[in-house]
């Protein structure tokens, strides 16, 4: 049976913000593999990096994949945060939750304590 949504879910909320940017990132992942794919082929036929990369029109392979790490890294963040809040709440021990996300209780502890609006 599912359940409503009477009040606010961190998680839940962070999950949605996770998805987006996973979502957005495989149409920048795709534009990457193709382009990736189309350096390649240049360079296979003779033309030298240089040539290849100043003859690039919009953003560089490189600036593509670093601009999907960061947003998928920045979501998975806040949902890491959000969840440990949640599951301390929910009345799991700091070691029980570094347990189950494979950290330390230390790391944990730094996840609790931290602001969730704050930037990384």
């Amino acid at each position: 049976m599912a359940r409503k949504r009477t009040e606010q879910d961190e998680v839940l909320e962070a999950l949605d913000q996770l998805v987006e940017a996973l979502s957005e990132g495989i149409d920048r992942m795709e534009f990457a593999l193709d382009l990736a794919s189309a350096m390649r082929e240049r360079r296979l036929d003779g033309e030298t990096h240089a040539d290849i990369e100043v003859g690039m029109k919009g953003p560089g392979l490189q600036e593509l994949i670093a601009n999907h790490v960061l947003a998928v890294q920045s979501e998975a963040s806040r949902l890491r945060r959000a969840w440990a809040r949640t599951l301390r709440s929910e009345g799991l021990t700091v070691q029980e939750i570094g347990e189950l996300f494979g950290v330390s209780h230390q790391r944990v502890s730094f996840l609790l304590n931290r602001d969730a609006g704050e930037p990384r």
